[in-house]
């Protein structure tokens, strides 16, 4: 585990410290993403990476809602592919 001397579990905050030039930082690519293409951040460890999973909860007896199963559906799809899709930005 790595310590330091601030620490947030709030990403903004994080990324806010990064783009002041308070250290190196781990958050998704969807939060930095523009800050990658822009230059303001830069990524330091190109081939270190940790799996984030994506989950949807629901009560139970929404599963069987037509709403929630197409609102499901839309996520997945926008989540694979699309200018929202982690693969697609190019990280």
């Amino acid at each position: 585990k790595v310590t330091g001397r601030v620490g947030s579990n709030h990403g903004d905050i994080i990324r806010n410290w990064a783009l002041e030039g308070y250290g190196i930082i781990m958050l998704s690519d969807w939060d930095v993403a523009d800050d990658l293409r822009s230059g303001a951040l830069v990524r330091v460890l190109p081939d270190y990476s940790q799996p984030a999973d994506v989950m949807v909860v629901t009560s139970g007896r929404m599963t069987s809602s037509a709403k929630i199963r197409n609102s499901v559906e839309f996520l997945i799809a926008q989540l694979r592919e699309g200018p929202f899709a982690l693969q697609a930005m190019g990280f």
